[in-house]
């Protein structure tokens, strides 16, 4: 019995080896997987971020986009107001006061002579700006 005495203790001692041996593999083999399981979530993380970076330089470009068609509408807008207010005056007036700078108006009873300062357009017709030079009166 006493010879088998000296191996119970090296054999104790290489089963506790062999033991914390299997853990270490086990452990290994899921901090192995861990890792796998890391680089892949932060493969996507970095490929999220990528995504998100390309969204904000698209959402930067339509803003942009959007500023210039507002800009556009707006000077579109602007010229046409000033096309119709210059069909307008055209429309309810003969006289073209870029033409048109002076004037005799005379309808038997009163007479008047001057200039021609600006034209307005209203709904029904036009309003006339005038200098006056001379205001004739000729009796019928």
């Amino acid at each position: 019995m006493y010879k088998n005495g000296k191996f119970i203790p090296l054999l104790a001692l290489g089963f506790t080896f062999f033991l914390s041996g299997c853990d270490y593999f086990a452990d290994k083999h899921l901090v192995e997987e861990l890792k796998k399981q890391q680089k892949e979530q932060e493969a996507k993380i970095n490929l999220l971020e990528k995504q998100q970076k390309e969204q904000e330089v698209k959402i930067n470009l339509l803003e942009k986009q959007q500023t210039t068609v507002i800009n556009t509408t707006q000077k579109i807008a602007e010229v046409v107001g000033r096309v119709e207010r210059k069909q307008r005056l055209f429309d309810y007036t003969e006289l073209d006061p870029s033409q048109t700078h002076y004037f005799i108006i005379n309808n038997g009873n009163i007479g008047l002579a001057g200039r021609i300062l600006s034209i307005e357009p209203i709904d029904n017709g036009s309003v006339i700006h005038l200098d006056l030079v001379n205001l004739l009166s000729i009796p019928v």
